[in-house]
Formats: structure tokens, sequence, C-alpha cells
């Protein structure tokens, strides 16, 4: 894949949201697009303040422009309302998420295997394969390398020397809130 350069042209700006030259110098003059001059007076626009402007006023995203790639998020819990949680958690973020949901060990292991999720969210006590055994597996397996595990359970002590073993990016204690989701999640959706 071809490398994007990190600053942009006041031209590519123009081009990109189907303006003239002059509307986004407008921007620029009125303050709304963040820039650099550099001593020979040119305008670089950096990407990522772009990308804010965007976002900010929710104009057309185009991925591939940006270089934004789906997070793969897999999450594994017996509980429905978990899922439920999730569901409206991750609706709330307005991010890039594609989010895949299981009941199960073993269904969350084809999925896993399928997707190769970048975040497994994994629930301990469940019927069947347990979380253990997954988060084992997952370990495991040398094609599944780099995949962050963030354990959720109310049983953490009762499975916390097993744990600590493990490579697991975070736990969440249940209940929990929407508070410790932003609090524990967002600095790995974030990376």
């Amino acid at each position: 894949m071809e490398k994007k350069s990190k600053f942009l042209s006041v031209k590519q700006v123009a081009e990109y949201l189907e303006v003239s030259k002059q509307a986004v110098d407008k921007w620029i003059n009125a303050g709304e697009i963040k820039v650099y001059r550099l001593p020979s007076g040119r305008i670089k626009i950096l990407r990522s303040d772009f990308l804010s402007y965007i976002k900010t006023h929710d104009l057309y995203l185009d991925k591939e422009f940006f270089n934004i790639k789906s997070r793969k998020i897999v999450v594994i819990d017996d509980d429905e309302s978990i899922h439920n949680l999730f569901q409206k958690f991750f609706g709330e973020l307005n991010s890039e998420l594609d989010v895949k949901y299981a009941v199960d060990g073993m269904s969350g292991l084809l999925i896993i295997g399928a997707s190769n999720p970048d975040i497994v969210i994994l629930d301990i006590e469940m019927p069947g394969m347990k979380g253990i055994e997954v988060c084992k597996r997952i370990l495991a397996d040398d094609s599944l390398t780099g995949i962050n595990i963030v354990v959720i359970s109310g049983y953490l002590s009762k499975y916390e020397e097993k744990l600590k073993k493990m490579d697991i990016e975070t736990f969440i204690e249940k209940p929990f809130t929407f508070r410790d989701l932003n609090k524990k999640l967002l600095p790995i959706l974030n990376e």
C-alpha cells in the first residue's frame, strides 16, 4: 500500500471537498482549518488536522484517503444484556468498528479465527468452554498474535492467579458502567 504524506496542500483539501481553493483559503483565514506556513510562504495542512475538521463538521469521511482501517472486535459472553450494553457503548463511540458477538467460547474462537480481530472482550464464566481456555487457545496460536484480550467477569478474584500468567491487556469487573468501559477500553481502541 502506498504511504500517504502526513501533509496536504490547499489544492488537495479543495479537491477532497470538491470546492474551490478560494473556499479553503477562506476557512483557513477564519481559523477553521489549522495550517502550517513554511518559510517560503506555502501552506501545508496536517492530514490529522484535516481529519479533525471533517469529523467536527460531520462531512463525508473517505477511509482510504485517511488510511483508516476498521478496528475488529469480538465480544464473547453468554449474557445477552452484556451484548446489548456493548452494542450501545460502541454505537455511541461514532468510530469505525467491526464488532461481532458470540455466546460461548467455541463459537467465539470460530469468529476469531475467521476475522483475526484487534480486540477480544471475553467473559470467563460461560457454559461449555470457559474464557480461560479461550485465552489459552488465542495465545497459543501464532496466527493470532497482537490481539488485545480484555477480560470481563464477576469472578476475577476466583481466576486471578491463572489470569496473571496470561497476556491479558486489561480486566473489567462485572457489573460495570459506561465510565468503566471508557476508562479501560478507550485507550485500547485509540491505539
